[in-house]
């Protein structure tokens, strides 16, 4: 049992979003905690834990599995004043959006060193997680499947889907600015296939004529190329 607190008010957090990947095995599970900010760890072996919740600094650890630790998450305070268009199709402030909207920002992507979106999307967003299928990675949101879940490039809907799931190894992190999430019914908006929610990546604005980059990325089965 693990038990997740505020660490200014040392509150319970509930809901808290938690990966628990074996050290031994490789293996990956999800769970979120209940109200009492407690979830059950899922292996009886050491494991890295991952825990994220909106509002908070994400936390990775290592756990050895015969333990019953506590974690405490920083506040994250961020701008409300930044301008998202997700929640409306058009520039609101955070603040005044309509509907709850998550931000991920290039500069926590860059901190955290993390290389390809399925990873930022798994370890920052509360309720969705990626389970491996026959056409790549399944994503759910909130329990719903990628089928009611609409990916957007700039506000266009992404192509390429294979089984209403995306190749999430051709989007390049270091051309992303942010990611905007929005949960819940959005097809009044976004149609019937926004009925889980939009996610909503935005890149950057090119800066310069021409650059060359290079990098190296491996595939497991299950897995396009």
């Amino acid at each position: 049992m693990i038990s997740v607190f505020d660490k200014e008010t040392r509150q319970a957090i509930p809901f808290v979003n938690i990966s628990f990947e074996s050290i031994k095995t490789g293996e990956q599970k999800f769970a979120i905690s209940n109200t009492k900010g407690r979830a059950e760890n899922p292996f009886q072996g050491a494991c890295i834990i991952s825990i994220s919740h909106i509002g908070y600094l994400n936390l990775v650890d290592t756990i050895d599995g015969s333990s019953n630790p506590i974690f405490y998450l920083q506040a994250d305070f961020f701008d409300l004043n930044q301008v998202v268009i997700t929640a409306t199709r058009s520039e609101k402030s955070l603040k005044d959006a309509p509907v709850i909207t998550q931000v991920i920002t290039a500069k926590s992507i860059s901190a955290r060193g993390i290389s390809n979106v399925q990873d930022v999307l798994s370890q920052d967003v509360p309720g969705l997680e990626f389970q491996r299928g026959g056409f790549g990675a399944d994503i759910k949101m909130q329990g719903l499947e990628a089928k009611n879940i609409l990916i957007l490039i700039d506000g266009e809907r992404m192509a390429g889907e294979s089984g209403n799931n995306i190749d999430y190894s051709r989007l390049n992190v270091d051309n992303i600015e942010r990611i905007e999430i929005v949960k819940g019914a959005a097809s009044a908006l976004y149609g019937s296939k926004a009925m889980g929610g939009v996610i909503n990546i935005i890149t950057k604005d090119a800066q310069k004529k021409f650059e060359v980059s290079a990098g190296v990325k491996y595939t497991q089965s299950n897995e396009k190329n």
